[in-house]
């Protein structure tokens, strides 16, 4: 008796039904790693987080306010020297300004780590009444990160 005259295999053999409930399973796994890529995203933290302590800034109560900006650094890399700048979309109307022991350099954030940094907000002498907007930006890894925040400022 010769080794093709029996029934020899691996027991391979594939029936439609089968194939389909394997490329089936196939497809759901690469759709579960696609959606599980694009929805990471939205899970990271933001690289700044900007907030004013006295917002609306009633000017007969106070003549300044805080601006508390959270810089995150979303690389995969610590960052070096990151730079951060806080500057009023109209500049005739704010001045802002790092109080002493903050800089607006940051020597060192480890990836997934987060530095505060404070500033003081204070409206000039001819302000009006109105909403004046405050633009962040901070350069992290080559990538420029920017938010924003708006000041409301009600008169004497």
């Amino acid at each position: 008796m010769g080794l093709y005259e029996r029934d020899f295999g691996f027991g391979l053999e594939f029936s439609k039904a089968k194939l389909k409930a394997v490329g089936a399973l196939a497809l759901l796994v690469v759709l579960l790693v696609a959606l599980i890529f694009v929805f990471s995203s939205f899970f990271q933290p933001k690289a700044i987080v900007a907030t004013l302590k006295d917002n609306p800034l009633h000017l007969k109560e106070k003549r300044f306010t805080e601006l508390t900006i959270i810089v995150t650094n979303p690389t995969q890399e610590t960052a070096k020297n990151v730079v951060l700048k806080a500057e009023a979309e109209d500049s005739q109307a704010l001045i802002i300004g790092t109080s002493s022991s903050d800089s607006e350099k940051i020597d060192l954030i480890e990836s997934g780590l987060n530095r505060k940094l404070s500033f003081l907000v204070w409206p000039r002498e001819n302000i009006k009444e109105g909403n004046y907007r405050i633009n962040i930006s901070a350069k992290i890894n080559g990538e420029e990160f920017t938010d924003s925040v708006v000041l409301q400022v009600l008169p004497n």
